[in-house]
């Protein structure tokens, strides 16, 4: 995988039309587990045998064969084609999930992708993860992740990042900085957009008061009386809402980095929050409450537990 990132961060940078592409476009490289594809980027490399790789666009069921040694060059090959084919029709998209006809997906089928990301806390096979609220750190946790490392830090696609080779003893210092060291804690399937100040858009400053409400004795209650918390960090769980749905605090209504599903949509309305229960199969929100950011912690909480 380090091989493909180093020549597609190579070749974008030397791609002028590359520009062309939204910045919230994303390529995505699986090294054949399934867990990067889960993440249903604009376009995926699968990695194959012998070199070969499979092409996935967007959420498409099937794939392009591509044949060894041209992986790098087929998903750029596949972002320039969906530029053209943009223009050609007279549309404007960020992701290719938004035209899905728009580009022939190609004629392998795909199994559903796995999508088992990694624990939080000491991994199995040796090393350290550990969650980054809403992905993001300051200097000093910075500073804390370095000095917890042996040499190497890997960030993930779920607002993680990996040390490997690094001890478990090393845990209680990173929780200490404020880095989430275990799952089962309401931050489980949590995130937000940026908000207020970084967002001139938002009406509010999401993530604060998203970790208040996340924080709360409220949210707290909730994970006691859940019969298995731990259930929590596994994404199907999350998906299918059988425990306690995602949740994502969004500043105005174009809810950036809202994740796919069903899921609990709390908008700033400038006044207090909107939170419903959104995603589901008939795409409607259900359960529509408005309320002030004093009630807002408790309204998220018991929609989350919406079945």
């Amino acid at each position: 995988m380090r091989a493909w990132a180093r020549a597609l961060d190579a070749a974008l940078c030397a791609s002028p039309w590359a520009t062309g592409l939204s910045g919230k476009f994303l390529f995505a490289l699986d090294d054949g587990r399934g867990d990067v594809a889960a993440l249903d980027a604009d376009v995926t490399l699968i990695a194959g045998p012998d070199g070969t790789a499979l092409l996935r666009l967007g959420r498409a069921a099937t794939a392009r064969p591509v044949p060894a040694g041209r992986a790098v060059a087929a998903a750029l090959d596949a972002a320039r084609e969906f530029l053209d084919a943009q223009r050609a029709a007279g549309l404007r998209a960020w992701h290719l999930r938004e035209l899905p006809d728009l580009l022939p997906p190609g004629p392998v089928p795909l199994p559903p992708p796995a999508g088992t990301r990694p624990p939080l806390g000491a991994l199995p096979g040796g090393g350290l993860h550990v969650g980054l609220r809403f992905g993001a750190a300051t200097a000093g946790q910075w500073r804390a992740l370095v000095d917890a490392a042996e040499g190497e830090l890997r960030l993930t696609p779920w607002r993680g990042a990996v040390l490997p080779g690094a001890p478990a003893d090393r845990l209680p210092a990173l929780a200490a900085a404020g880095f989430r060291t275990a799952a089962g804690t309401a931050w489980d399937g949590a995130s937000a957009c940026t908000g207020l100040p970084g967002c001139a858009k938002s009406r509010s400053d999401v993530r604060a008061d998203a970790a208040r409400a996340l924080d709360s004795p409220r949210a707290l209650d909730l994970l006691r009386a859940l019969d298995s918390p731990r259930v929590l960090d596994s994404p199907r769980v999350l998906d299918e809402g059988a425990a306690l749905l995602p949740v994502h605090w969004s500043g105005c209504e174009r809810r950036c980095g809202h994740p796919a599903g069903r899921r609990v949509d709390v908008l700033a309305t400038g006044e207090g929050y909107r939170v419903a229960v959104t995603g589901g199969p008939q795409g409607r929100d259900t359960a529509t409450v408005e309320v002030t950011n004093e009630q807002m912690a408790a309204a998220v909480a018991a929609a989350r537990r919406t079945t």
